[in-house]
């Protein structure tokens, strides 16, 4: 009985769940007002917002934190999972390779490396040189893969493999602090 938690009311709430889908409701509203009239705009489709205009996609992930924690940070859970899945949308031909534009909407003025060089890459050449970079955060001098916490090392791995390298390339960010 001594392993067991004590459930009390307090960690019975999960307000940051909450928080973070009226966060998803509140950029699909802005993205409705601002979107052309042949747009068509979603919640939970293909992301957490989507907008489809013809054959372009913009995949939106909205992300939040109602305490210290970086959402954002290189080696956080909720970036690289939101990585994973855009690299698996584009591999699965859920998004198109050459006509997605990916949003990372973030509630607090937080970021990371990882983030700020996707967010800064405007062409092919610079996509290499920031997948090299971020290539080089997780590998040692021999090139190996350095093994980081059992909750990102499938994504990271994903990632970095030769295998899904032309899908990594395509994913160039606009981080937008809310």
């Amino acid at each position: 009985m001594a392993d067991e938690k004590e459930v009390t009311i307090t960690n019975t709430h999960v307000p940051d769940k909450l928080y973070g889908y009226g966060l998803q409701v509140r950029q699909m509203l802005y993205e409705l007002l601002n979107c052309g009239i042949d747009s068509v705009v979603s919640v939970e489709k293909f992301d957490d917002v989507g907008v489809e205009n013809g054959n372009e996609k913009i995949a939106i992930q909205t992300k939040s934190a109602l305490s210290d924690r970086n959402p954002v940070s290189d080696r956080a859970v909720d970036l690289w999972k939101t990585l994973y899945n855009w690299l698996i949308a584009l591999k699965e031909g859920e998004l198109p390779l050459d006509s997605t534009i990916f949003t990372l909407v973030i509630n607090v003025n937080k970021s990371g490396n990882i983030v700020t060089w996707l967010n800064q890459v405007c062409d092919e050449k610079e996509s290499e040189e920031v997948y090299q970079k971020i290539r080089d955060v997780f590998t040692g001098e021999d090139g190996k893969y350095i093994e980081q916490s059992d909750s990102i090392n499938h994504y990271i791995v994903s990632f970095l493999t030769e295998e899904n390298k032309k899908y990594a390339l395509c994913i160039r960010m606009d981080a937008i602090m809310n």
